[in-house]
């Protein structure tokens, strides 16, 4: 049943995550604890693929830039997710904890409700999300990957090309 509920449901997302796990499992990622001064790299309440591995591939690439990050989830993967970490040989991220006063990066999403509880009390310094921006939180405006595109991977894969 699995191949099945992915080619149905991730028809248009698997390709850039696929070719995104590609890239950062040949870099050695591993699931590692969140440092004090890393950037938490996380996506919505509710993660799917794109969310899980659009973190994982953000926090490869602001680590490749020289900016520490962690990848980490607000709730256990799915079995989609779990599928396709398994097939490349993939840990989960660490589920997150409190993340105020913390520097943070939100995937694949800027609705706060589909936040921490205490996402305002961290500074957003990233936003990359292919869903029409709402409701940003923060004193300062973050840095933002936003596109009109089918998965929030689409653009981490067009960064990956840069």
């Amino acid at each position: 049943m699995m191949p099945f509920l992915i080619r149905t449901t991730w028809r248009k997302v698997l390709p850039a995550c696929l070719a995104i796990l590609t890239l950062t499992s040949t870099r050695g990622w591993a699931v590692e604890p969140p440092r004090p001064e890393a950037i938490l790299v996380f996506g919505h309440a509710n993660p799917d693929t794109d969310s899980i591995v659009g973190a994982i591939a953000t926090a490869d690439l602001l680590n490749r830039t020289g900016r520490p990050a962690v990848a980490m989830a607000q709730g256990p993967v799915n079995p989609e997710t779990a599928f396709v970490l398994k097939r490349f040989q993939l840990s989960a991220p660490p589920l997150l904890g409190t993340i105020a006063g913390r520097r943070i990066v939100l995937v694949d999403f800027t609705e706060p409700l589909q936040g921490p509880a205490d996402l305002r009390d961290a500074r957003q310094v990233l936003v990359v999300d292919h869903h029409k921006p709402a409701g940003l939180v923060g004193i300062e405006p973050p840095e933002t990957w936003v596109q009109s595109v089918g998965s929030v991977n689409t653009i981490l894969f067009e960064k990956y090309r840069e």
